[in-house]
């Protein structure tokens, strides 16, 4: 009984997130390199550095193809990656970033 329980829970939770989706309601984040504007869609980053570094990311990944491969270049040149925390104190303030796996 708790696993059916459980998988009616989440087809639920599945079905809420699809009908927030389709009504453009879902929650989501802009990547890194965009900002979100006043009127709600993404944009580019108006700071030229973070474009370019961006732009640098993808040559780098065209190069190597592989996240791991970009990873290991940028860790290599030791570049920061330009993050705009989503909460907090810093909320919004792009900051400079070691990189990581996810980012």
């Amino acid at each position: 009984m708790r696993e059916a329980a459980l998988s009616l829970m989440k087809g639920r939770l599945l079905e809420g997130m699809r009908t927030k989706a389709r009504r453009g309601a879902l929650l989501h984040h802009p990547p890194m390199g965009d900002v979100r504007g006043p009127d709600g869609e993404d944009q580019r980053d108006p700071d030229e550095q973070a474009q370019r570094v961006v732009r640098l990311i993808v040559d780098v990944f065209e190069q190597q193809g592989s996240r791991h491969g970009v990873l290991r270049s940028v860790v290599a040149h030791d570049m920061r990656m330009p993050i705009r925390p989503h909460a907090g104190l810093n909320r919004g303030q792009r900051m400079w970033r070691r990189p990581t796996r996810m980012t």
